[in-house]
């Protein structure tokens, strides 16, 4: 089986990221999500971006910003 080369981009619409073969770079293409229109760029990344990457909040900065209540 033919291992297919791909690379990922967001999309400047809708920001979405976009899993997309390397055949389209450079290309006009259209977003499945939004239907917007872009050129593939040397912008696009190799993967897609993890979420799990971005540094943790502080539980005690966490619970700063949620409502308290008070009792009656």
């Amino acid at each position: 089986m033919a291992q297919l080369s791909v690379f990922y981009q967001t999309c400047p619409v809708c920001g979405r990221s976009l899993r997309m073969p390397v055949e389209v770079f450079g290309r006009k293409v259209t977003c499945v999500h939004c239907g917007g229109e872009f050129r593939s760029t040397e912008q696009a990344r190799e993967e897609p971006a993890r979420l799990d990457s971005a540094p943790a909040l502080p539980l005690s900065f966490v619970a700063s910003c949620l409502p308290t209540v008070e009792a009656q």
